[in-house]
């Protein structure tokens, strides 16, 4: 309904309180009826195009006639949070959840807030209330899986991103997030089978390819991290860290030759990068040492 989630309210709802009507009598409703409205149109049109300062300062405007309900503070909150004023953006949004506390687009707005203030334990509670007023809102119990993973509790992470994923499937973000937190409870089985099953549903997804890769070679599994790596920079070859990448691979599976042309394809593209020339360097010697024995 609101928020990073908007969905346009009735005009009717701008009208001000009762209070501010009675003090206002000399004054036709139906005159301050079409003023708000219009002032709220022109802040939509602002805010549909990114103009959030602008939308902003009507918002604030709106307050100040006394215009006050949680759409209007969950806008206003919203603007705030795009022009980077955070903590004012919560305290706007604190005061649309005075107003309607069982809202759980308001909590889950909350949550996404306090997140990007890295307040993981607050922002864990907030995606939590909203979950207890729409306990099928994927997003939510996702968003809640993120928060736990921040709090390093990863079993309670993986629960809630197989929640979402039981409410909506395929899902890629709760997938893969579920893939991250098993490796970090090291339920490496479970993480193995999950990324396999990956990069068969999201063929076309650069950045599953390259997980698939790092994840193996950190298991060891060189050959089958080089094909992973492969694939990656098929997609894109211009990725000097992914040179690196098939560059140990291949050495360390003793193929010295092409690891060193992997290394040279990775300093042409980042011609600074230290550590590379160091590796390539190292390699090379390994070979020299392999040609004089072989001699």
């Amino acid at each position: 309904m609101c928020a990073l989630r908007l969905a346009f309210i009735s005009i009717l709802l701008l009208l001000p309180p009762a209070s501010y009507a009675e003090e206002k009598k000399s004054e036709p409703q139906e005159v301050n009826m079409r003023l708000v409205a219009e002032q709220y149109e022109a802040a939509e049109k602002h805010r549909s195009v990114g103009e959030h300062q602008e939308a902003l300062e009507i918002y604030q405007n709106l307050n100040a006639q006394g215009v006050t309900f949680p759409e209007l503070h969950a806008k206003r909150s919203n603007a705030l949070f795009r022009i980077g004023k955070k903590a004012e953006a919560l305290e706007a949004l604190e005061l649309a959840l005075q107003q309607q506390k069982d809202d759980p687009e308001l909590w889950f707005n909350k949550g996404v807030l306090l997140y990007s203030m890295k307040d993981y334990a607050a922002a864990l509670d907030a995606f939590t209330a909203s979950i207890g007023f729409n306990p099928r809102d994927e997003v939510a119990w996702h968003n809640k899986g993120l928060a736990l993973n921040r709090l390093d509790r990863h079993q309670e992470a993986a629960d809630a991103y197989n929640t979402a994923l039981d409410l909506k499937s395929p899902y890629f973000s709760a997938s893969y997030n579920l893939f991250l937190s098993q490796v970090a409870s090291g339920q490496f089985r479970l993480a193995r089978k999950l990324i396999d099953k990956l990069v068969l549903e999201y063929p076309d997804r650069l950045q599953t390819h390259i997980t698939r890769g790092q994840f193996l070679m950190a298991q060891g599994a060189w050959e089958e991290a080089e094909t992973s790596f492969r694939i990656a920079v098929s997609f894109d070859p211009e990725i000097a860290s992914l040179w690196r990448s098939i560059a140990i691979c291949r050495a360390q599976t003793g193929d010295y030759v092409s690891a060193i042309d992997s290394y040279q394809k990775a300093l042409v593209l980042k011609p600074t990068w230290q550590e590379v020339r160091a590796e390539k360097k190292e390699v090379e010697e390994l070979l020299e040492n392999e040609q004089r024995d072989q001699e």
